[in-house]
């Protein structure tokens, strides 16, 4: 009798040593979910905190697109442009948004930084839009494959719980108001409808070969990325000389033609602010980082300036491939920011959150 009892409590011991292992275990489904719904939080946050910089880096380009336009009227001593400018900014630091009403109808150069900067301030809630549906998306896949994995394993209450999050993902306020603010830029600006081609006519004759359309002959071998470092570094070097009507020649055609040789001239001033040192002893230019896609059709420089004993990185610059060469693209984007400007400057603080 005593040894039955004695077996007795070591089996009674056995059962429950192992209790807390197949409680750990039938905790780990939970903490898989735990795991996916804290990473999309984290993802999602980072998100919104990358639209809200993007918003405030825009805003200190718009101003330092303002500071480069009248300095640039200075130099031609211009004085009521640079005594609109200056308003402008005055009025965009206090209010930092552009309407319909601010747009300047007296300095067409103020004008189109205006415009450029509302359509890059309209993209933002788009993108951050699409970026959210993305993430929900991949969240959504994530919930599938482990749904499936539980289901497998036999884990029916778990894989339910896992449904039941991928099920709710869609009613999520914050996917709600992405879906419906990509559906609302795209009723606005709705996608071209295919061209159909014209049906040929019944004929007997016999029909005539199409033309075979070829891509452009490159002016150049090799990566194109050399090609862009050697054409930015030979931009530099007339700027350098002041050339302007050289440099224009580096401008993508379709807006010097469209926009004329003078007003380009005076473009180049304010998209590369950094040009108002080229004056100075001493001053280097010259390309950094080089960015192609992979279709090699547009690019992006960020370029450097050597002055105060050191190099000072600048915001990027646009390039645009053009029947095989490779041209500087004006006009497309607001005007870069110097982010590292030779001399220390007072950085750019909205006193208002307006967007």
């Amino acid at each position: 009798m005593t040894r039955f009892r004695s077996g007795m409590t070591l089996a009674i011991g056995c059962v429950w040593m192992s209790l807390p292992l197949a409680l750990s275990h039938a905790q780990a489904p939970g903490a898989e979910l735990a795991k996916l719904r804290t990473s999309y939080i984290e993802q999602l946050d980072k998100i919104n905190k990358a639209a809200d910089v993007a918003v405030t880096n825009l805003q200190s380009q718009y101003v330092q697109s303002l500071i480069a336009l009248q300095k640039s009227f200075q130099e031609q001593g211009q004085l009521e442009p640079l005594l609109i400018i200056r308003k402008e900014q005055t009025r965009f630091i206090f209010t930092p948004k552009i309407e319909e009403a601010h747009l300047s109808a007296d300095v067409p150069e103020l004008k189109t930084v205006q415009v450029n900067y509302r359509k890059a301030v309209e993209g933002l809630p788009v993108k951050k839009a699409r970026d959210t549906i993305s993430l929900a998306d991949q969240y959504k896949k994530a919930l599938t494959g482990l749904q499936e994995k539980l289901t497998k394993a036999g884990n029916l209450d778990a894989a339910i719980e896992v449904k039941t999050e991928a099920e709710g993902i869609e009613k999520r306020p914050e996917i709600t108001a992405a879906r419906f603010t990509v559906a609302d830029a795209e009723a606005k600006n709705p996608p071209e409808p295919p061209k159909e081609e014209p049906k040929p006519a019944a004929t007997n004759a016999v029909p005539a070969k199409k033309a075979v359309l070829t891509a452009p002959k490159k002016k150049y071998t090799g990566k194109a990325e050399n090609y862009i470092r050697q054409r930015f570094n030979d931009l530099c070097e007339v700027l350098l000389k002041q050339d302007m009507d050289s440099a224009v020649k580096f401008v993508d055609p379709g807006t010097v033609e469209e926009q004329g040789t003078d007003r380009v001239r005076k473009q180049l001033r304010w998209t590369l602010p950094f040009l108002k040192w080229t004056d100075q002893p001493g001053v280097k230019l010259s390309a950094g980082d080089i960015e192609v896609d992979d279709k090699e059709e547009t690019a992006t420089v960020i370029p450097k300036v050597w002055a105060n004993n050191q190099w000072h990185e600048m915001n990027k610059s646009a390039w645009t491939q053009v029947e095989g060469d490779w041209f500087l693209v004006l006009g497309d984007a607001p005007a870069p920011q110097e982010e590292k400007p030779p001399r220390p400057a007072r950085p750019f603080k909205p006193k208002h959150g307006g967007r």
